[in-house]
């Protein structure tokens, strides 16, 4: 589909879907197969059971699924992204509204295009989580979490408090700190991988 206005809503059982150069709202549930959409502008809503989703457009994203790995290029949308088991790849974004990326069990990684204005979370049951700067300015009220067992906390920075939050058997260690003057919370958080920050 090229140069449309789009209104489109599409459930299918099984099969891929390509959407490319629109503006307008998307919504596509599917119960297995590939979704590609490129240079898509508005609201889009997209779940699948099993499958990977490429995505690079802008607006409001949210985009769901069961099994599967989702890649986010080149985008500037306010972003929620959420697969039960698989990577998440977000290269070259900008956060236009407060966003959360999180994984089940696969690694979760964004690299932002621009520095943060907006709260970004980003986070993995089992497997690393990581915010690359991408030589942007780090700014905002900073939080990391990783199990105290099985995880590990990388940053470039010192932090101003360290806590233990026991429970059960597991201790997961809590890492703050405030940089810089923006009113940004930026969250970063893995079970059982390393939870990062890169400048």
């Amino acid at each position: 589909m090229r140069d449309l206005d789009l209104n489109l809503k599409t459930n299918t059982g099984s099969g891929d879907i390509d959407i490319s150069d629109g503006n307008g709202e998307v919504s596509i549930n599917t119960g297995s197969g590939r979704i590609d959409i490129e240079n898509v502008s508005g609201k889009s809503k997209i779940n699948t059971g099993s499958g990977d989703v490429n995505f690079e457009g802008s607006g409001e994203v949210n985009i769901n699924v069961g099994s599967g790995d989702i890649y986010v290029t080149n985008s500037t949308a306010k972003f929620s992204i959420n697969t039960g088991s698989g990577d998440i790849k977000a290269d070259n974004v900008t956060i236009a509204g407060k966003s959360r990326f999180n994984s089940g069990s696969g690694d979760t990684e964004v690299k932002l295009q621009e520095s943060l204005n907006h709260d970004i979370s980003v986070n993995s049951g089992s497997g690393d989580a990581v915010i690359d700067f991408n030589n942007n300015e780090i700014s905002g009220e900073i939080t990391m979490k990783a199990s105290k067992e099985h995880g590990r906390i990388d940053a470039p920075f010192e932090f101003d408090k360290v806590e233990e939050e026991e429970n059960g058997r597991n201790t997961t260690v809590i890492k703050t700190v405030k940089i810089g003057t923006k009113d940004v919370k930026i969250y970063v958080s893995t079970g059982s991988g390393t939870a990062a920050i890169e400048k």
